[in-house]
């Protein structure tokens, strides 16, 4: 998929009318110092211009964009006895996780820098921060405006906005996004066309439009909206959603609202609540059983925890569940999950309570 969508992306960029600011592209120029300054402009050229990222490509020809091939090869390049790309980033800073690429284009031998934009600061080489203006790299501190208007742009990452899954199909978000719930929670009208659907998902930070007619899928709407954490990484299907646990009136006696989580889940609560052996159909084996209780830190052994002893049913196991509403009058205390689906709350009387 990797080699796919980096052919894709040349694609993308050798359409472009000319060069950008963020964009160059480059035969065989691989002097060290003339790499070490573009990537200082590139980076904060693009932040300048709304890009995640700017690119410089070897192996395109500047004027046509043909792919004329190259014979740089950035793994083996050196600078006196150091490896090329150590020297490089070395000397850039703050630093950034810029990457090179191989790419076997059908025309021929490519090769891909990607170099973030510019966060935190400007981009610096060698504590010179450069610029792009039309095709020459001048030192940002010669145009004043510009690097007023960089430091206005400057932004840290946000870790919802950074990517979960890349170059994914139509097909694919349809099918790991619960994109029916986001539309019912948001109280929208489920669109007739995918068109629709994709661009109130954009619209909201869910998903971002990548080369190739394919889509990102980003952190934040896996967290929110996706169908199985598990098929995405492994950092993600581990992620915990932090939850607040309060205490309710019911007339005259307490209750407490209980939620499923997962082992290890942060707990942050006021007052008690016990934990008890409960069965759920849609939890393994391992998941059924656990006891303890606690008033801080995380879950200790159970998986779910409930405020009686008596038996919680949800669809989703993993679903972090929070309390929404309570009647005092006697209604049925409630609970909503991430997944928005609201599950009852067995109320209990104050003899039924292990309190902890």
């Amino acid at each position: 998929m990797a080699d796919s969508r980096d052919i894709d992306l040349i694609e993308e960029l050798r359409s472009q009318s000319n060069e950008l600011p963020w964009l160059e592209f480059k035969r065989d120029n691989i002097e060290p110092q003339s790499i070490g300054k573009r990537c200082s402009a590139i980076s904060n050229a693009a932040r300048l211009e709304g890009q995640d990222c700017g690119y410089m490509v070897w192996g395109i020809d500047d004027a046509t964009h043909a792919v004329v091939g190259t014979a740089f090869d950035p793994d083996n390049h050196k600078v006196g006895s150091q490896e090329f790309q150590l020297w490089l980033a070395q000397r850039l800073q703050p630093s950034i996780a810029f990457s090179f690429r191989a790419i076997a284009h059908p025309d021929g031998h490519v090769v891909l820098l990607e170099i973030p934009a510019a966060n935190s600061a400007p981009v610096a080489f060698d504590s010179i921060a450069y610029i792009r203006i039309g095709s020459t790299t001048p030192k940002l501190a010669d145009y004043p405006e510009r690097h007023r208007a960089l430091i206005d742009s400057l932004r840290p990452y946000t870790w919802e906005h950074g990517n979960a899954l890349q170059y994914a199909t139509g097909d694919d978000v349809l099918e790991l996004l619960d994109y029916a719930q986001y539309f019912r929670l948001t109280r929208q009208p489920l669109p007739d066309n995918r068109a629709g659907i994709f661009d109130r998902l954009v619209g909201d930070n869910l998903i971002e439009k990548d080369v190739g007619q394919r889509w990102n899928i980003t952190n934040l709407g896996t967290i929110l909206f996706a169908t199985d954490l598990d098929r995405f990484d492994a950092s993600l299907s581990r992620k915990a959603v932090r939850l607040v646990v309060t205490m309710a009136e019911i007339g005259p006696r307490r209750s407490a609202i209980g939620w499923m989580a997962p082992r290890g889940t942060p707990v942050v609560s006021r007052g008690w609540w016990a934990t008890s052996t409960i069965s759920c159909p849609t939890m393994n084996t391992s998941q059924r059983t656990g006891q303890g209780g606690c008033r801080g830190g995380t879950v200790p052994t159970a998986t779910t925890v409930v405020p009686w002893r008596r038996q919680l049913h949800a669809s989703n196991p993993l679903c972090a569940a929070v309390f929404r509403q309570h009647d005092p009058g006697g209604a049925d205390s409630r609970l909503l999950s991430a997944r928005g689906t609201e599950v009852p709350v067995w109320r209990g009387t104050d003899e039924e309570r292990d309190p902890v």
